[in-house]
């Protein structure tokens, strides 16, 4: 199974995933920092800080990139 993780809150919707990027919703988060993965099978890429500023604002706003390993 794969997902992305945001702390330790999985996405629930993804818009598309291929071998170069992800496109997921953000799930409903607290304001404050998480660290986000994005899991395949037993594997986990490092984190990368996520900043989540209110309910509807997060930081980066488009997209990031995360070594997988």
């Amino acid at each position: 199974m794969s997902y992305v993780l945001f702390g330790s809150t999985q996405a629930s919707i993804y818009e598309s995933w291929n071998d170069t990027r992800i496109v997921c919703r953000v799930p409903s988060l607290q304001a404050g920092t998480v660290q986000v993965k994005v899991v395949i099978g037993a594997a986990a890429s490092n984190g990368m800080d996520f900043r989540v500023t209110s309910n509807d604002t997060y930081e980066p706003n488009d997209s990031f990139d995360t070594a997988y390993g």
